[in-house]
């Protein structure tokens, strides 16, 4: 019996959203205690060339903060917490598996579904899908990416650094606004104390 092949690049629906990254942490770990007590805090803009944007992930920041129990003061924090970030294309290559689906069905299709030029038909559809995919056919892709990065840094009234914490993702938007608040929900996780996570980390959350 023959059968028509049908090669379809799945886009997914939307429903859920993937952030794949990297958090890492540092303070004295001498010091645990003195972190655990720390309450109030202020923040520090230090950026002169994105101060706007600077401003936009404080903001995400104290919300964070404020999640935890912590309070922001004018006057005699506990701490005073300040930012670095920045987001950069990078050229990203691969082969993604895409999948063939078959189904028995009038022939629409004499030959060339088993050659190489047969396996990037990607946009014609020469029957239905119906059922898991039979086989898997290997696609080679290039697109930019963006590597987003974000460091907190937490010190003393006086300067004396406390704890320090980087995270860092790779993906599709250029926007670190979006992917900040989970960014920095990672990464508050490990303050005041670290929670033992893997360093590579990946989240799912409801769009």
């Amino acid at each position: 019996m023959k059968w028509t092949l049908i090669l379809l690049l799945l886009a997914g629906c939307g429903s859920t959203a993937t952030h794949m990254m990297d958090v890492r942490s540092y303070s004295d770990p001498q010091k645990v205690h003195e972190l655990v007590a720390l309450r109030t805090f202020s923040v520090l803009p230090v950026d002169t060339y994105d101060p706007l944007q600077e401003k936009e992930i404080l903001y995400l920041l104290r919300l964070s903060l404020f999640s935890r129990g912590y309070v922001l003061v004018k006057r005699n924090p506990d701490f005073i917490v300040s930012i670095a970030f920045s987001i950069d294309p990078v050229q990203r290559t691969g082969t993604k598996l895409v999948p063939i689906y078959t189904k028995s069905t009038t022939p629409s299709h004499s030959g060339g579904s088993g050659s190489a030029g047969g396996a990037f038909l990607q946009g014609l559809v020469q029957g239905f899908a119906d059922g898991t995919p039979s086989s898997y056919v290997p696609v080679p892709y290039s697109e930019i990416g963006y590597h987003r990065s974000i460091t907190v840094y937490i010190n003393s009234p006086g300067g004396v650094p406390l704890w320090q914490g980087e995270v860092e993702s790779t993906g599709s938007t250029s926007d670190l606004l979006v992917v900040a608040p989970y960014l920095l929900d990672e990464l508050l996780d490990e303050f005041p104390q670290k929670t033992g996570k893997e360093t590579r980390r990946i989240i799912r959350v409801n769009n």
